[in-house]
C-alpha cells in the first residue's frame, strides 16, 4: 500500500548538493512538490537532519537551467538519499514547480522528436 501523501514524478535530473561536512553531487530519481529521492555520484554524503542547499541543473534544449532550493535529509540509505524540501519556503516552492515544468517540458520535447 502506497503511504505518500504527495504524487511523485520519476525523473532524471542532475544536481549539487551543499551542507555544513561538505559536498555532493548526483542525480534525482523521483520528485514531488515536498520531497525527492536522489542517487549520488560523487563526494560526501550528507548526514540524516542534514540541512541542503540543491543546486538543480536542467538543459531546456537551448539554455542551462540552474536554480537552487533548500531541504533537509531524512533519510540515508544503500540505494540513496530522501530529502524533504524546506516547507513555508516560498522561494523553495516555486524553484521545484519551476524544475518540474521544465522536466515535463523535456519530456514532451523528446516525444515530439
Amino acid at each position: 500500500m502506497e503511504r505518500r501523501q504527495h504524487r511523485r514524478k520519476h525523473i532524471s535530473v542532475e544536481l549539487d548538493i551543499h551542507s555544513r561536512v561538505g559536498s555532493c553531487s548526483g542525480r534525482v530519481c523521483n520528485m514531488s512538490l515536498h520531497d525527492m529521492f536522489l542517487t549520488l555520484d560523487s563526494g560526501i554524503a550528507p548526514g540524516e537532519d542534514e540541512q541542503l542547499t540543491i543546486a538543480f541543473s536542467i538543459l531546456t534544449g537551448r539554455h542551462l537551467f540552474s536554480r537552487q532550493a533548500s531541504g533537509t535529509v531524512v533519510r540515508v540509505s544503500d540505494e540513496g538519499v530522501a530529502i524533504r524540501f524546506t516547507q513555508r519556503d516560498l522561494m523553495t516552492r516555486g524553484v521545484i514547480e519551476e524544475v518540474m515544468y521544465y522536466v515535463d517540458l523535456a519530456a514532451q520535447c523528446e516525444k515530439a522528436a
